[in-house]
């Protein structure tokens, strides 16, 4: 039989997303798999890190270092319920600055995942054309199973 030991959840905080890592959840306590929650940052292009904001006591920081902050604060946020309602399974959570696509097949691989579970946001049509589709880069080019998980909502 198939044991999944390791699974990778890439989030951008969705409800695709929460539904993708509900069902990771859900499989890593059958299965008493490790889970890896990744978030990609993908920084604009045009940002340097000579450009400052102010951040926290008013003291100037890169604008990348200030994105980062900000995403970590909701990166925590986002995981909180979820290291909580599934306290018997390990959760490891990841940052990584890059391509959305080029970064998940990466941990997937350096990681050794067994599956990549995922949501989408089932764009179809124009949208699709010109937002792309992480999702389907994924499942064309990983190395292991990819489960997508469509968003019930909007």
């Amino acid at each position: 039989m198939f044991q999944l030991q390791k699974i990778l959840v890439p989030t951008d905080f969705s409800e695709g997303s929460r539904a993708a890592m509900n069902y990771a959840c859900m499989l890593s306590k059958k299965m008493k798999a490790e889970i890896i929650l990744l978030y990609v940052l993908e920084s604009p292009y045009h940002l340097t890190t000579e450009l400052l904001v102010a951040g926290p006591e008013n003291k100037n920081v890169s604008i990348l270092e200030y994105i980062r902050k900000g995403a970590d604060s909701q990166f925590k946020k986002f995981v909180a319920p979820f290291i909580s309602d599934y306290a018997s399974i390990q959760i490891k959570t990841r940052i990584e600055n890059g391509t959305h696509y080029e970064q998940i097949l990466k941990l997937a691989n350096e990681w050794g995942a067994d599956l990549i579970v995922m949501g989408t946001h089932g764009r179809t049509g124009i949208a699709h054309a010109v937002m792309g589709s992480v999702a389907e880069k994924i499942v064309r080019h990983a190395s292991c199973p990819v489960l997508t998980i469509k968003s019930t909502s909007g």
